[in-house]
């Protein structure tokens, strides 16, 4: 890929298209999540239903429904324009790092913080963490995501270098090089599965699936997807559901999407194909939608409180089903009176999460301080591992209040070494 393109590129107006597709995927998983988080019986102890993957549909709609692959294939396309943007100005590439550091670690911290003391107070008082434990816990099921996306920011600056040097060719060397890593890792984790082992070996996946992605995002926005015509995307779209549908036919895969994402595996990367190449089918008409001033509206709104939504939503699920039972007014799981009222409590969710965390959301604007460095330097490094190692750890061990502890301690260490490391510029 030629400067001039990079250049161009970068300097082109923000594509609402890809905020629409963003906002929409996120305003999906809460509606989701909100679908799989049920509480109900009539015991002490309240029972938690999952009436969502119950359904006869779930596994197949779950080859559309499971949009955290393209949450990365965006992912990629906006770290190209960040990139690209720097480069023009003459910035160092470990600023993009900085900054994706704070833009995710700022919202991560009072979640942090508050988990934390919430199951201190509980422990205190005397709760049995039998009674609590399961509700932090779930709370903090969307962490995952935070370990992954900051990984991949951190390798995007060498991404976007191979493209900018090796162009098409480098993209098809690294997608030929990291499938073939994806499958045998597959292969390693089915076969510690089949032996009575653990799935740990499926985590090498998180240097490859989802850096693949955003790795392909990158292509599409530096313009070296851009030659394909419309038939071509149908192809690839056919191509990425045909894949899905023959892996989902393996057992150690399944149909079901939502099980194959911790640890990623190779069905990620088709229903990704599938969903890059329906993105760039249906663009036309998400740009003109993205156009309604009420739809950008929208967008402005979810968009300014994107991560402490996303981090969020969960408690706030949890919270108000466990209100509404104690309460006596929680419909049973599954029931049809359960699911007439989900569009509400979707909603009840969304407008929750956005006004507790208003406040919040100026802390994003937050830019990191200016120092001198090329690709790397030992501050981003650092931020970048302080921030994904607790997220990590909750990705395999859960969330409980030693590491909701550890987890604000090094999240609020990573937000002050990104945004001022040493030898920063005063300003």
């Amino acid at each position: 890929m030629t400067t001039q393109r990079t250049a161009a590129a970068a300097s082109g107006t923000r594509d609402l298209s890809v905020d629409l597709v963003r906002i929409g995927c996120l305003l999906a998983v809460v509606a989701i999540h909100v679908g799989m988080v049920g509480i109900g019986g009539a015991e002490a102890v309240p029972a938690v239903m999952s009436p969502l993957t119950e359904l006869p549909f779930f596994a197949v709609g779950s080859w559309f429904a499971q949009v955290m692959p393209l949450f990365f294939l965006l992912g990629g396309y906006g770290a190209h324009f960040s990139l690209a943007r720097a480069a023009r100005q003459a910035r160092p590439d470990h600023e993009h790092v900085r900054s994706r550091v704070l833009r995710l670690a700022l919202p991560a911290l009072p979640f942090f913080v508050v988990m934390t003391a919430i199951a201190a107070v509980l422990t205190l008082a005397g709760v049995p963490t039998a009674t609590f434990g399961p509700a932090i816990d779930g709370a903090g099921d969307p962490l995952w995501f935070m370990a992954a996306f900051l990984l991949c920011q951190g390798v995007a600056p060498w991404q976007h270098r191979m493209l900018e040097r090796r162009g098409a060719v480098g993209l098809a060397g690294a997608s030929v090089a990291l499938l073939v890593v994806v499958v045998l890792v597959d292969g390693l984790r089915h076969a510690s599965v089949a032996a009575g082992g653990s799935d740990l070996p499926g985590l090498l996946n998180m240097l490859t699936v989802w850096p693949l992605l955003q790795l392909w995002g990158m292509a599409l926005a530096g313009g070296l997807l851009s030659r394909a015509g419309a038939w071509a995307w149908v192809v690839l779209a056919a191509v990425g559901l045909g894949a899905t549908a023959l892996l989902a036919q393996a057992p150690w895969y399944g149909p079901d999407m939502l099980a194959n994402l911790n640890p990623p595996t190779l069905p990620l990367l088709s229903i990704g194909l599938m969903h890059l190449a329906l993105f760039q089918l249906l663009r036309p008409a998400l740009r003109r939608v993205a156009a309604v001033r009420s739809v950008q509206a929208v967008l402005l709104v979810v968009g300014r409180q994107a991560m402490h939504l996303y981090l969020w939503h969960m408690a706030v699920i949890i919270a108000l089903n466990g209100a509404l039972w104690l309460l006596g007014a929680a419909p049973e799981p599954g029931s049809a009176l359960w699911w007439a009222t989900r569009p509400a409590v979707w909603a009840v969710v969304i407008g929750l999460t956005i006004g507790l965390t208003w406040a919040g959301a100026r802390l994003e604007r937050v830019s990191p301080r200016p120092v001198v460095g090329g690709l790397v330097s030992p501050a981003a490094t650092g931020a970048l591992l302080l921030a994904i190692a607790p997220n990590l750890a909750i990705t395999r061990l859960g969330l409980d209040l030693p590491l909701a502890g550890a987890a604000a301690v090094c999240t609020g260490a990573a937000v002050l070494l990104a945004w001022r490391p040493p030898g920063a510029r005063r300003g």
